[in-house]
């Protein structure tokens, strides 16, 4: 009787697992749970889309690739080279609180963390200006979150921080600080995105 009961088992998470990587591959082609207006919600902000793309289990269904390739795209831009994604890498988040910071109550626009060694901050200002002192205040804050980070400036044309202090923090940071534009490079990123995408309802909102 055990031994059938075990065998019984064994049949039944065998077609559990079956049945679930073929969910998976048919999400991957037909992105069942997007939806593009939930993506056009009044209160769903440019920094949610963005880290949206770039969780692998979002709604997109289209895995890691995303965030490999916005990993790299940066990687790559900061002359860090190829950055180690850990698969078990916490999911990427906005408006981090800077705890670890000298100054507190700033919210980093979206974090990402590829491996435990390694921190990505962004600082998102399409439009709006960048207040005084947030290079000193996020790097603060990013270094003491693990081994190494990269804070990038996200901009629609690749301006530099708006005071010299800042420009000047920017400077000091060397490869830890990044400029990139939603003119180039996000536009570069999501071209590639939208190239490997398999699923039609999502390549048509990319």
């Amino acid at each position: 009787m055990t031994a059938m009961s075990t065998a019984q088992l064994d049949t039944f998470f065998h077609d559990l697992n079956l049945k679930l990587e073929t969910v998976t591959e048919r999400d991957l082609h037909l992105a069942n749970r997007f939806n593009v207006f939930r993506w056009l919600h009044p209160e769903l902000t440019l920094s949610s889309i963005i880290r949206e793309l770039l969780d692998p289990n979002g709604v997109h269904a289209q895995g890691e690739f995303f965030l490999e390739t916005f990993i790299a795209m940066v990687g790559n831009k900061a002359g860090l080279g190829k950055l180690v994604l850990d698969r078990n890498a916490p999911l990427p988040k906005c408006e981090e609180g800077t705890k670890y910071a000298r100054n507190p109550m700033r919210r980093l626009d979206i974090i990402l963390r590829p491996n435990s060694r390694f921190t990505i901050g962004i600082e998102n200002k399409p439009w709006a200006g960048d207040q005084p002192h947030w290079v000193a205040d996020y790097s603060d804050h990013l270094a003491r979150c693990g081994d190494s980070y990269l804070l990038v400036f996200l901009t629609f044309g690749g301006r530099d921080p708006s005071s010299d202090d800042d420009k000047a923090k920017a400077a000091e940071l060397g490869n830890k600080f990044l400029k990139i534009s939603y003119e180039e490079d996000v536009k570069g990123w999501l071209e590639d995105c939208c190239q490997a995408c398999q699923a039609d309802r999502v390549r048509g909102f990319l």
